[in-house]
């Protein structure tokens, strides 16, 4: 049975190059383009792991992620945060917020070490 993936990303080209990505390394994806009903989304499909940006539109990563925590039908699920910069701040940051892992990409951005990176997590 393959792995269920929430992926939230306001950026439909890296969307469709990470959710690819995932499908060709076994992961069943679902998107989403902002949060406004990431909570609710995340009991109907009932992922392994959320992916997502810190800085997505409707409500911010960090305020998803403690609602997630919060609720006991979603509090399982791995939240995964993916940023542009290597901030150690905002890395402590999600920590507190309850995020299971803190991804830093590089230009040019490496699904492969994502999909490395979650490996770990599963």
């Amino acid at each position: 049975m393959s792995k269920k993936i929430l992926l939230v990303c306001d950026d439909n080209e890296k969307s469709e190059v990470l959710s690819s990505a995932l499908a060709n390394s076994g992961y069943d994806t679902t998107s989403l383009s902002d949060s406004s009903d990431l909570v609710n989304k995340s009991v109907e499909v009932n992922p392994d792991m959320i992916i997502m940006d810190i800085n997505i539109p409707i409500k911010d990563g960090y305020k998803i992620c403690r609602d997630l925590k919060e609720t006991p039908d979603t509090q399982h699920i791995k939240v995964i945060f993916v940023k542009n910069d290597n901030n150690p701040l905002e890395k402590a940051w999600s920590v507190v917020k309850g995020a299971d892992f803190y991804f830093a990409t590089k230009n040019p951005f490496s699904e492969n070490n994502l999909i490395q990176s979650m490996s770990v997590l599963n």
